[in-house]
């Protein structure tokens, strides 16, 4: 548990990175990268449409 922890913890370290190094060396291709990215970003709870929450919740208790 401990090695996949650090493991996350360097992957978005290196990630950060290599954005700041982005941005310093090919300031116009941050607009295209900040869209990818929030595309591809997985929302939070709080984002999910409500009926397809209730249901998940539903469907765990219920396996309970």
């Amino acid at each position: 548990m401990l090695r996949l922890l650090i493991g996350m913890m360097v992957t978005v370290t290196v990630a950060r990175w290599m954005y700041s190094e982005v941005r310093l060396i090919a300031p116009s291709a941050i607009p295209t990268i900040d869209y990818v990215l929030e595309k591809v970003q997985i929302p939070t709870h709080d984002k999910w449409p409500e009926g397809r929450l209730y249901k998940m919740i539903a469907k765990r208790a219920a396996q309970r």
